[in-house]
């Protein structure tokens, strides 16, 4: 198994776009600290690579939610 298989897992969506599941290490620190931020006390995250930009599924005050963030940390999702 390659080292990209051990840390990403690829699926595609409804449109046919590659989104890739990654693991944190893997997300840019400017983008983990805007969503930290955003979202302080965010617990269960998941991040996907999603046409270049980075989409984050979490829970917080017991819902769950999603955002979106470009390379850049800006968030517009």
């Amino acid at each position: 198994v390659s080292s990209f298989a051990k840390t990403h897992s690829v699926i595609s969506n409804v449109n046919g776009t590659v989104i890739t599941n990654l693991n944190a290490a893997k997300v840019p620190d400017a983008v983990k600290a805007a969503f930290a931020s955003a979202f302080p006390g965010a617990t269960n995250v998941e991040w996907q690579k999603d046409n270049g930009n980075y989409k984050v599924r979490f829970t917080t005050n017991g819902r769950r939610k999603k955002a979106i963030f470009a390379p850049d940390d800006t968030r517009f999702g």
